[in-house]
């Protein structure tokens, strides 16, 4: 380089070249002071340490991050409110068992089901159909419009035509006793938990009379309970299940247990229980349930009232095995044990099988007793008879031969004691082969689950 570029070089403007600054000239310019540092000796964060620093960059973070959820929550919850309110003022489909759909408004089932209100609430976990793509009139293409379907299939259709027309009777009933909030949120919830949990009694009596009526006929009643179990409409559910517990007897008792075990139904099971209970009780001569003294409970047949110390020389008359099964029967189904599954339904079977299997031998064997003691008898009195008519003739005007003394020689003494036994061990079988018969029917004749009312 000569010296005439040397000089030109020299005479530019310093200020123009980059300066080249060392890390540590850098650092002093632009880098945070340190704790010990001089805070008024200037820096990017105005005499700031560097932990200061990171806390306050943190903080305008955490605050601009909540402005901006506020902001999102809130504009969330209004489009949840809308679509919501859009919800329960639309319809819901029922796919019933015979292949056909049954289209009703949500407001009725969701007032009264909890099934229909989570599926209105949650719609995403449940099948939902975009009803705009089909059945569209001009000008509705655009429209967001999506129909909840719910599946009865399982459910005879008839009975839950008849479900639906009580709910819907319910629900008109509603609107008339009470004034409906609007649906704008935060009433929604608190007028369903209202309706659920506070069934006052004048709304059960409305149901029953609804019922009474014939709105749900007596062959769909154990139907629509399963429906309203399914459905969870506790007041249908209440309800049916009250006038179950009045209509168990021997018949059906088996079958309602059976039902109420497989729904979980505490008093329903219960009853049907304690029916049995009470019917081995009165067999064995207890009086009244849990002993009381003021009731006493009693064997019928044929509608003649059997006299508490005749159903104790009956119990006393069984063999001691058949006598220990049925106390222990009634024990177990007395225990807390009961109720506590479906395992114990095949419990009660099967003891109920092999009870009526010992029953039906110990009938047999005094059966065969009985009959051998009037055969005995029979044969007695042909003797006697035989007898008195030796010794009636060649007999003087003295010797007594009216029928009274005919009758005290053949039927009097030892064998007018063996008729009267024979007679009251008759009676003994008779109440035996009725109370049989009545638990036959408890444990073998509806485990079809066919429960007649």
């Amino acid at each position: 380089m000569n010296d005439q570029d040397r000089d030109e070089g020299e005479g530019n403007d310093p200020e123009l070249i980059p300066a080249i600054e060392s890390l540590d000239d850098y650092v002093r310019r632009y880098g945070l002071l340190g704790a010990n540092d001089d805070d008024q000796t200037g820096g990017e964060f105005n005499g700031l340490n560097r932990l200061e620093a990171i806390k306050q960059v943190l903080d305008e973070e955490a605050y601009r991050d909540e402005v901006i959820e506020k902001h999102q929550a809130s504009q969330h919850e209004v489009s949840s409110q809308e679509q919501q309110h859009k919800e329960r003022e639309g319809v819901i489909s029922l796919l019933l068992a015979n292949k056909t759909t049954y289209e009703m408004p949500v407001r009725p089932l969701v007032a009264f089901s909890d099934t229909a209100e989570r599926m209105v609430d949650s719609r995403g976990r449940y099948g939902i159909r975009d009803g705009g793509t089909t059945n569209l009139s001009p000008g509705e293409e655009g429209k967001d419009d999506c129909l909840i379907e719910i599946s009865l299939a399982e459910f005879d259709p008839d009975a839950t035509m008849a479900f639906i027309g009580v709910l819907l009777l319910l629900y008109d009933h509603k609107q008339k006793a009470h004034i409906f909030p609007p649906y704008d949120g935060s009433l929604v919830m608190s007028q369903k938990r209202r309706m659920n949990d506070e069934i006052d009694n004048n709304f059960s009596n409305v149901c029953r009379a609804l019922i009474i009526e014939g709105k749900i006929p007596d062959q769909h009643i154990v139907e629509c309970l399963r429906l309203a179990h399914y459905l969870q409409c506790r007041v249908i559910l209440e309800t049916l299940t009250s006038i179950l517990e009045l209509s168990i007897d021997s018949r059906n008792c088996m079958a309602i247990c059976s039902l109420a075990d497989s729904l979980n139904l505490t008093s329903l099971f219960e009853a049907s229980v304690n029916y049995v209970i009470e019917r081995l009780d009165a067999f064995q001569g207890i009086s009244g349930r849990e002993g009381d003294p003021e009731t006493k409970s009693s064997l019928t047949t044929e509608n003649d009232d059997v006299a508490e110390q005749e159903i104790n020389e009956v119990w006393t008359s069984l063999p001691y095995e058949l006598r220990s099964r049925i106390m222990t029967m009634r024990n177990v189904m007395r225990s807390s044990v009961i109720g506590r599954g479906s395992t114990v339904s095949g419990l009660f079977f099967s003891s109920g099988a092999e009870f009526l299997a010992i029953f039906r031998e110990a009938i047999r064997d005094q059966s065969e007793r009985l009959a051998e003691a009037k055969a005995r008898s029979e044969e007695v009195i042909r003797e006697r008879t035989e007898q008195w008519v030796v010794r009636s003739q060649g007999r003087g005007l003295l010797f007594d031969l009216s029928s009274d003394a005919k009758t005290n020689f053949i039927h009097g003494g030892d064998v007018a004691y063996t008729l009267e036994k024979i007679e009251k061990q008759s009676r003994r079988l008779k109440t035996l082969e009725s109370f049989y018969e009545e638990q036959k029917t408890i444990f073998e004749g509806q485990l079809a689950n066919e429960i007649r009312l």
